[in-house]
């Protein structure tokens, strides 16, 4: 452990001081940073200084009091895990504190990070190792990225770190598990592949995955004839094994991204790339008028799915259209990406006769020809019929005086207490009755409507006072807007640190997570596994990792804009709020 000490102390023992468990690492290590306050009752995070040569996860704030001749001290330690990006000397420059008026700063620590030892494959533990399926392809065509750690020993506490900037990533299922062979030494293996569908021309860099584990490396003992015995207490439970943290890092890939070409392409070209087919079918080809059919469409394929564009149904002259929400399905196809879209749309006939629906064109650019494709659905026709004659209904009809009239074939004989009414002058307006009979209803269920709004609320109020996981879910946004207000006051460090707890802790009890220590990709990936819209999850991300920049600048970059991104954090939140609300 090195520890470098505070530039400031006063008469009130307040020091600032920084420590690191080590200063010279490989790129397979990490450097345990912490930073403690002593002597203050109150003290705000201290300003980190630029750390850009580093990953950086705050792993937590511990609090010391230390009690000697009846004085209390009180220290607050904050820790960090830094992860080095590439070897080389390296300084953490001074951390810094403003309290009370004053600044107080630590001392810098030089840092040594060598690259790994090279060793052959058959002296290491456990290696990492990635590949791109292509490493020439165009703009939005599909690429799949493989991932493979090899260990021979058990590990725990695995965390793997995957930066694809200047691509879309898209998930092609849970990683597997199997062993394999590889230079005469058996090997487990976790294999995870992504799919990448690069956004812009250039040669992009895909940096090197990281891995940070824990291996347990079994201790030595004596042999005992016994397996059981062996079994028992080697055992990692047992204390026979300890436990070693290691980084591993796979290369990084290079990748040359090719433009779309412009020549032959169609006018209605939706930057779709890859390998589809389309179809359409229609519910009854024949039809009275004023009757409905509904007209589905199917386009499927391998590539970028999720920008299948909504298709023109050139039909208005001859139909009123209503359209239906499309649905979308994505799914596995060996080691691609592959989907549907299916669109409906129920058509009314505005006229009668024998219709057409003209064919539907899809275009998109298949990256295996290298020329663009336009596939259509073929012509459909459809019959329709006149209408039914209607039914005229007499329901007043003038007397005829040539018919002289009939005798009547009931005759009153009698009446009996209650008068027959034989006139329609004797009924009078039934209105007021009507609105009686509304009354009642109204009177009748309206201890219904109560009785089931009390026991609501009562369930409600209970489940926010027994219910911890109900009760952080419906208090999350309240609490974060309140909080968010509140940082309007501080200054600009703190209201930053204060917006990215907020963001945090939003996301931890709307999701009902343990702890608030999640890194900006964490909280994406735990969105979108809760089905929040992609963009939302981005949005969130994008705003942690800018607070994440911010508290980690250097003391000579400008100041932060506080107030904007407060605004932003409240326009994110409500927008997660309003997609919770819907769905």
């Amino acid at each position: 452990m090195v520890a470098f000490g505070a530039s400031h102390v006063h008469a009130d023992e307040i020091a600032l001081t920084a420590s690191a468990d080590k200063t010279a690492i490989s790129l397979e290590d990490s450097i345990n940073l912490s930073i403690t306050i002593k002597g203050a009752k109150d003290s705000p995070p201290p300003t980190l200084p630029d750390l850009k040569n580093f990953n950086i996860l705050s792993t937590g704030t511990q609090t010391q009091v230390q009690v000697i001749n009846s004085r209390v001290s009180k220290s607050i330690v904050f820790t960090y895990n830094l992860v080095p990006k590439n070897a080389g000397r390296f300084e953490i420059g001074a951390a810094k504190l403003e309290l009370d008026g004053k600044i107080y700063s630590t001392q810098p620590i030089p840092i040594t990070v060598s690259p790994p030892t090279a060793k052959p494959r058959s002296d290491r533990l456990a290696f990492a190792e990635a590949s791109i399926s292509k490493t020439k392809l165009f703009v939005n065509e599909q690429a799949v990225y493989t991932f493979k750690l090899f260990r021979r020993v058990n590990a725990r506490n695995i965390n793997l770190q995957q930066t694809f900037d200047g691509f879309r990533e898209e998930s092609l299922g849970q990683g597997k598990e199997y062993s394999q062979v590889v230079d005469g030494i058996q090997y487990n293996v976790y294999e995870l592949s992504k799919a990448l569908f690069p956004s812009k021309a250039g040669v992009l860099e895909i940096p090197p995955s990281i891995v940070n584990l824990d291996f347990l490396i079994q201790g030595k003992s004596r042999s005992h004839s016994d397996p059981f015995f062996d079994r028992f207490f080697k055992d990692p439970f047992f204390g026979g094994a300890r436990s070693a943290h290691k980084i591993l890092r796979s290369p990084a890939v290079k990748v040359e991204i090719l433009p779309l070409p412009e020549k032959d392409k169609p006018a209605d070209f939706s930057n779709l790339v890859g390998q589809f087919a389309i179809s359409a079918r229609l519910g009854k080809h024949e039809l009275e008028f004023g009757d409905s059919t509904t007209l589905t469409l199917t386009v499927s394929g391998k590539g970028n799915v999720y920008d299948i564009p909504a298709p023109n149904l050139d039909v208005l002259d001859q139909f009123k259209v209503y359209p239906d929400r499309p649905d979308f399905k994505k799914w596995v196809d060996g080691k691609n990406l592959a989907g549907g879209k299916t669109f409906k749309w129920a058509l009314v006939p505005l006229q009668e006769g024998d219709l057409q629906i003209p064919p539907i064109t899809l275009s998109y650019f298949d990256p295996g020809e290298g020329l663009y494709v336009a596939r259509h659905t073929k012509n459909i026709s459809i019959k329709i019929a006149p209408a039914p004659s209607k039914e005229t209904l007499e329901i007043v009809q003038a007397p005829n005086s040539s018919i002289a009239p009939q005798t009547p074939e009931v005759q009153i004989l009698g009446e009996d207490i209650l008068p027959i009414h034989t006139r329609l002058s004797h009924f009078s307006n039934q209105a007021l009755t009507d609105a009686w009979r509304n009354y009642l209803w109204a009177v009748f269920l309206t201890p219904v409507f109560l009785f089931c709004g009390t026991a609501w609320w009562v369930r409600h109020k209970d489940r926010l006072k027994y219910d911890r996981a109900y009760s952080r879910h419906k208090n999350a946004y309240k609490s974060a807007k309140r909080r968010l207000q509140q940082s309007q006051s501080l200054d600009s460090d703190e209201s930053i640190v204060e917006i990215s707890k907020t963001l945090r802790e939003y996301v931890g009890d709307k999701l009902n997570l343990h702890g608030a220590a999640f890194t900006p990709v964490e909280v994406e990936d735990k969105l979108r596994e809760k089905s929040f819209q992609e963009e939302h999850a981005k949005s969130i991300r994008a705003l942690l990792e800018k607070c994440e920049a911010i508290q980690y600048r250097g003391g000579d970059q400008r100041t932060p804009d506080s107030e904007g991104l407060i605004q932003e954090s409240f326009e994110a939140l409500e927008r997660l709020e309003q997609f919770n609300k819907k769905s």
